[in-house]
């Protein structure tokens, strides 16, 4: 038997980096504008799986900074793909609208 055969066939596109990392979020679409506290669970090229205390609707377009950042450091703007309840609150999976570039990527850890 081939040891190789029974792993699991990797489908993402992107290598995963974990390193919990606290961040601000705000919702571009409310009228109320106050940043919400998250922590980044993971990130790829393509976008951040994001630990937060309130359900947040998929499709929703979100502005994400590092609170470690630079103050000019520019908002990342992501969208929600999916939402999942978890014992300590939710889970998000979010996609980064366009690409960010490399050092805005890299303040995400």
């Amino acid at each position: 038997m081939n040891p190789a055969a029974s792993q699991p066939v990797e489908r993402r596109h992107w290598p995963r980096r974990h390193q919990r990392l606290r961040v601000l979020l705000l919702d571009q679409h409310e009228e109320v504008q106050e940043p919400l506290a998250a922590w980044v669970l993971d990130r790829s090229g393509g976008g951040l799986r994001l630990a937060v205390d309130r359900e947040i609707r998929v499709g929703a377009t979100l502005a994400a900074k590092p609170t470690s950042a630079p103050a000019r450091s520019p908002w990342v703007e992501v969208t929600v793909r999916r939402c999942r309840h978890t014992n300590d609150g939710y889970e998000l999976g979010c996609q980064f609208v366009g690409t960010p570039s490399l050092m805005s990527l890299l303040l995400f850890g």
